[in-house]
């Protein structure tokens, strides 16, 4: 039974900690703890909670299993590097994409196949769409230019998305559910059949269908179907999340089974099909004029959405553990379905649940003997140890009894650095440079630029250039709260000579038709010389909320932003000559800690 004297002073909470929570565990739930001990299963939560006790500076004792091996690890504000900074990698399944992609032959590829297209059915394509909307188009282009090939599927998600969320429905998340069962489990496979025939050979003039690569079976839709129609009803369910139409609950599997009944079946129609063998080098995807014109046509496109008036939708986040999102029911029938088209044997919720949420049966012994070394470190804690050296971070594994006890490492510290590369400028290589200038030098992970005040933005702006911490001669040219712009720092003095300019030429001009277009000019540079005054005097709570939206937790004191600073124009010549030069093959990358704006 539990120890009645701590069920006095245990406060247990059912839900979990993450983002849409924070309204429960506020800013004063944090700053109440004394330490974190975590006993969580995933990756993604131990970062969340890292990122909680570097915000807050509270000491984390964190721990794993995996079968009979486990690691615990200390991690002590400004003397060790946070969890997220020595997190180690996630382990590989080990199946080549080819398999999982064209030649699944066990049950394993048909889950793993379905893990990985729930992230690009219902998160990749959301995503994209809530960073064009948060971060506004012109930061969102730019990220797109930066890699063209994945631009262009940016670009394709949010613009798709776009349209989706301006009337989202009950029947819009059918008809893609419907048109999702149509293209994987139909009409890929009927183009894979199309390409290679059952009775085709390989270059070597041997079976193509031989061995593992089993011969496929596409699905025909078929509205009497139950598991046809649990994959619609759970895909449906998972969109109407994303949507944000399933506030008042999900729709009945009878209601959308209903809708999927009356769209008409539109016919295959064959494409053209390549797929890699397993060892064979994979071909480097290439970007064709016709995918040029595309990218800029879909950037026109983007360009003229009014993000402001974008809707906010919700991206999925996959969660194993919540048997009501219907996620977990998702990945099953996906997964069965794609069996199917290959006579592989289906399998149940909780087989699809431990494959797809990387669960390995724990074992109580690792359990019992990693909660011993963990709490021999909080024991020290508890005691007032402060020598680092006296802690320690733990291995173990008791298949082959074995136990490693190493003293922490040093904070990871940011340091100032040069990155040479080279880039091809017409028929010769050009060697490039870019300097990254850490300010402070060495700073940490655990370290904030503190600026108290509600002041204006043009107001912070010289507040965080003028920073002790940051040694002047620096001027701030942007800040971010996640991927939302709270302020770019614009030259006004641009648009007051193009004013000047214009309105010269206007005094000049004869005609009612130049004097329309000049007076046009000078009107335009006006907007944006008060469009830049007026965000310099912007109040930086407005701003935040402006685009950013509310706080979880309306309590909390603080905002926190990434700043991009710039070598200050105003620097005196003689000391910019001191600093790395910058041209066409030399750049600069200045890099500072988060800065805290303590708004209360």
């Amino acid at each position: 039974e539990m120890n009645s004297d701590l069920e006095k002073g245990m406060n247990v909470h059912k839900i979990r900690v993450e983002p849409k929570t924070e309204n429960v565990f506020t800013n004063k739930f944090w700053t109440d703890l004394d330490f974190v001990i975590n006993a969580l299963d995933n990756i993604h939560a131990r970062v969340y909670m890292d990122g909680k006790c570097i915000l807050h500076s509270k000491p984390l004792f964190e721990s794993g299993t995996l079968g009979t091996q486990a690691n615990s690890s200390v991690h002590i504000p400004h003397k060790t590097p946070s969890y997220a900074e020595g997190a180690p990698p996630g382990e590989g399944q080990g199946i080549a994409m080819c398999t999982m992609t064209n030649f699944p032959y066990e049950s394993l590829h048909c889950i793993e196949w379905s893990r990985a297209m729930f992230g690009q059915m219902f998160e990749d394509g959301p995503a994209a769409y809530e960073d064009l909307r948060k971060a506004g188009v012109e930061k969102f282009l730019e990220k797109c230019e930066a890699n063209e090939g994945e631009g262009l599927s940016k670009l394709q998600s949010a613009l798709k998305w776009a349209e989706l969320a301006k009337k989202p429905s009950l029947e819009t998340c059918v008809q893609l559910a419907f048109d999702i069962f149509l293209e994987e489990y139909r009409n890929k496979v009927k183009d894979l059949i199309s390409c290679y025939p059952k009775d085709c050979t390989d270059k070597n003039g041997t079976p193509f269908w031989r061995g593992r690569k089993r011969f496929p079976f596409p699905q025909e839709w078929d509205s009497s179907n139950d598991k046809y129609n649990d994959f619609i009803w759970h895909t449906a369910c998972i969109f109407a999340d994303v949507l944000g139409i399933s506030k008042d609950g999900y729709p009945t599997k009878e209601a959308c089974a209903g809708i999927a009944a009356k769209i008409d079946v539109p016919e295959w129609k064959a494409k053209k099909v390549e797929v890699e063998e397993e060892g064979e080098e994979k071909k480097k995807p290439s970007f064709s004029a016709e995918d040029m014109n595309l990218f800029e046509k879909l950037k026109e496109d983007v360009s003229k959405l009014e993000v402001s008036s974008l809707p906010a939708i919700s991206p999925g986040d996959f969660e194993k553990d919540d048997d009501s999102n219907h996620h977990i029911d998702w990945i099953t029938s996906s997964a069965n379905l794609r069996a199917d088209t290959r006579k592989i044997k289906n399998e149940d919720r909780h087989k699809c649940r431990m494959i797809a949420g990387r669960i390995i049966a724990a074992i109580a012994t690792t359990t019992a003997s990693i909660t011993g070394f963990v709490f021999l470190e909080v024991y020290k804690h508890l005691l007032g140890m402060d020598d680092i050296n006296k802690y320690n971070w733990n291995t173990i594994n008791l298949a082959t009894n074995q136990i490693i006890s190493e003293m922490p490492a040093d904070p990871k510290q940011k340091y100032s650095w040069t990155q040479k590369g080279e880039k091809e400028e017409g028929n010769k290589i050009v060697k490039t440079e870019n300097a990254i200038i850490a300010v402070p030098e060495n700073f940490t992970c655990y370290d904030y630029i503190d600026i108290k005040g509600d002041m204006s933005l043009g107001e912070l702006a010289k507040a965080i250039a003028s920073h002790e911490k940051l040694q002047g001669g620096l001027a701030v040219t942007g800040m971010f709260a996640g991927k939302s712009s709270i302020y770019e720092s614009t030259d006004v003095s641009i648009y007051e000579k193009k004013k000047e300019t214009a309105r010269k030429r206007l005094e000049k001009a004869r005609s009612a038709g130049h004097k329309r277009i000049f007076q046009q000019h000078v009107d335009n540079a006006q907007k944006f010389i008060d469009s830049i005054k007026a965000q310099e005097t912007q109040k930086i709570s407005a701003s935040y909320f402006k685009h950013a939206g509310p706080l979880a937790d309306p309590e909390q004191p603080f905002f926190l932003l990434d700043v991009t600073l710039d070598i200050d124009p105003k620097l005196p010549a003689w000391l910019r000559a001191r600093l790395p030069k910058t041209d066409e093959n030399h750049s600069i990358e200045i890099q500072t800690p988060k800065v805290r704006v303590w708004y209360k």
